[in-house]
């Protein structure tokens, strides 16, 4: 009795340890594509004039480590072991270090990629560059640069040179389930995916080989649709399906993270400065031409009298007009139009960014606020920022609007937004609340965030409300960011 309960003992052990081995091989399996890259990223050179803070090549490098490891698909070699590494081996600790040495400190720290960077600061122009140097090959494998302007953001800068960089390492996976419109994919917060990121999926077709060696050479990609993510897990993500192939988007399918371009904060009056710049004419200077098809009037005539010892020239009164010459008409001119919030042409708006409503640690993220809203602005056609609360170049400032009178409770002061809008001319109103809980300057999550867009000509509030502590809270602002104006955008087309 005991042998056999013994040898029970033994199957069971044995089979719970073929389980785990399984299961341990499935998973290193599933999980081998998400291991995140080991990096290093040097000081960033400083060429050209000085910037107002010292050191800012290790700063710039700093923003540029946390701004990509936030992204959870990077490791990065701590600094203070960069720096030992790079003293004993007498390297520069700036990235004005060549592929050869960038090779042998990779080989040492046992990264894959090195990246270094450089800030040009000349007049009127701050630009960073990087470099992505590969420590296998030795070789540049991809090189990205970012400028701005005197006044801009050195911060926004380095988190726009971030998503440039991070699309040449994309996330790859497959499809795990299909619905009727959203998409199912075996990537989630493990492998540092967010909300809002876009995949192409796709299948492979004919395998390419070389007609001698018989050597492959590729595979054909064969593009089945474009999904956006909406929901993320720890192991899986949820997304909608924007486009799809008539072939349709199939089970084991592959999947292959698209990233969308930065905008720089500036760009939505550079790129609305030619439609939004009025001609003006200077008569004197470019008189009208007389059209040929009808004589030009004579001219009244004009005599000279002395003005402050200067001759000017003067219209000489018309003669009085006799009795049958009918006398001008009495009606008044029209009244000059009152300025409206309501747009002259369909489609035509312009917009304010009034002060957001900042609690917590919130204000740390003013300056990302602005960025999105900006960014989703210039993508929409037909939408012009004319004023805004916080400095932007080429907008007017708006300044005349009281703190805490744009809410009654949680709903938007339409009343006091139209009479602003009155004021200054705008018929879309951009405000919100926002409030950020930091447990350190790495990890900040949105405890609950109002984003509003108000259509002051038809009273219609497009809004957004929430809160997430799964999601970072620049993906969350980017999100509910991305949402408000998508709908405004359906309603500007109607």
């Amino acid at each position: 009795m005991k042998a056999h309960a013994f040898k029970t003992v033994q199957l069971i052990v044995m089979a719970v340890f073929f389980f785990t081995v399984l299961s341990s091989s499935f998973l290193t399996s599933a999980q081998a594509d998400f291991q995140r890259t080991k990096i290093a990223v040097l000081d960033f050179e400083l060429i050209g004039g000085k910037l107002e803070t010292t050191g800012m090549g290790a700063i710039l490098s700093e923003w540029f480590i946390t701004s990509i490891v936030k992204s959870g698909r990077f490791d990065v070699v701590e600094r203070a072991m960069l720096q030992k590494i790079i003293s004993e081996q007498k390297l520069s600790s700036t990235g004005i270090i060549d592929e050869n040495s960038a090779t042998a400190l990779g080989k040492i720290l046992g990264v894959k990629v090195v990246i270094t960077g450089s800030v040009l600061n000349l007049r009127d122009t701050i630009e960073i560059n990087s470099r992505v140097i590969s420590v296998e090959s030795g070789s540049i494998i991809a090189a990205e640069n970012i400028r701005g302007g005197p006044e801009s953001d050195l911060h926004n800068l380095v988190d726009q040179l971030t998503t440039k960089i991070m699309r040449n390492f994309p996330l790859t996976g497959y499809v795990v389930k299909k619905n009727p419109t959203s998409v199912i994919i075996d990537l989630g917060l493990d492998a540092g995916l967010s909300s809002g990121t876009e995949f192409v999926i796709y299948k492979e077709g004919e395998v390419i080989k070389h007609p001698k060696t018989g050597e492959v050479l590729d595979v054909e990609q064969i593009v089945t649709g474009k999904l956006r993510i909406t929901r993320v897990s720890k192991n899986v993500a949820e997304g909608d399906i924007i486009s799809q192939d008539p072939s349709g988007i199939a089970y084991g399918q592959l999947v292959k993270s698209v990233q969308k371009e930065s905008a720089t904060p500036t760009p939505p009056q550079e790129r609305k400065k030619a439609a939004a710049t009025p001609v003006i004419k200077e008569v004197a200077q470019s008189p009208t031409p007389t059209p040929v098809s009808a004589p030009a009037p004579p001219p009244k005539p004009v005599q000279e009298i002395k003005q402050n010892k200067k001759k000017i020239a003067v219209a000489v009164p018309e003669p009085s007009r006799t009795n049958d010459t009918p006398a001008p008409s009495t009606i008044p001119p029209p009244a000059p139009k009152e300025q409206s919030a309501i747009p002259e042409k369909a489609g035509e708006y312009k917009a304010a960014i009034f002060h957001w409503e900042l609690f917590g640690d919130a204000n740390g993220f003013a300056g990302i606020l602005l960025d999105r809203t900006l960014y989703q602005i210039a993508d929409i056609p037909g939408l012009t920022l004319t004023h805004s609360y916080y400095k932007t170049k080429g907008v007017a400032p708006l300044t005349n609007v009281a703190k805490g009178s744009l809410f009654n409770g949680n709903t938007p002061n339409l009343a006091t937004l139209r009479q602003v809008g009155k004021e200054i001319g705008i018929n879309v109103a951009i405000l919100g609340r926002m409030n950020i809980y930091c447990r350190w300057s790495d990890n900040c999550q949105v405890r609950n965030m109002d984003y509003v867009v108000v259509n002051l000509a038809t009273g219609k509030i497009y809004t957004e409300a929430g809160t997430n502590w799964d999601m970072g809270a620049r993906d969350y602002i980017e999100l509910l960011c991305s949402k408000v104006f998508d709908k405004f955008a359906v309603d500007m087309k109607k």
